[in-house]
């Protein structure tokens, strides 16, 4: 879902904020190696969110504000 919602904001223009989240999903999936169970891994969606949370806010100055 979080990827999809990145297609809605490069459709309003918004493509830094659509390039933070990718960003985030991606770097969750391949360098910590968090992954939901549908996915064969043993975190919790929480686990994962928290972790996507954490990229996104590491990211410097868009994040300022959220």
């Amino acid at each position: 879902m979080l990827l999809a919602s990145c297609l809605l904001l490069d459709h309003l223009k918004l493509h830094a904020y659509a390039t933070m989240i990718r960003r985030a999903v991606i770097a969750t999936v391949t360098e910590t190696r968090l992954h939901t169970a549908d996915l064969g891994g043993q975190g919790s969606t929480s686990d994962v969110v928290h972790s996507i949370m954490k990229e996104i806010q590491s990211t410097g100055p868009l994040t300022q504000n959220i």
